[in-house]
């Protein structure tokens, strides 16, 4: 009568270790791969914005002009 209690406790915790090596093992494998496909996008995307840069700059040359408009306002005045 005594021995059956202790063939069972043994077996279980066996058992229960392996999983938690199984799971971590997957997931760093799929996180590392997706920074590379995000970056050849950027890459893509960073050469051909020339024309965006200037009309960057037309924007930000329209608005000092726009705060700079005053004075020049007075001088159609005149």
């Amino acid at each position: 009568m005594p021995p059956p209690p202790f063939i069972i406790p043994s077996p279980p915790p066996f058992i229960i270790p392996p999983p938690p090596f199984i799971i971590p093992s997957p997931p760093p494998f799929i996180i590392p791969p997706p920074p590379f496909i995000i970056l050849p996008p950027l890459s893509f995307i960073i050469p051909p914005p020339p024309s965006i840069i200037r009309l960057a700059g037309c924007i930000g040359a329209l608005l000092l002009n726009c705060k700079s408009k005053k004075e020049p306002s007075e001088r159609f005045t005149i």
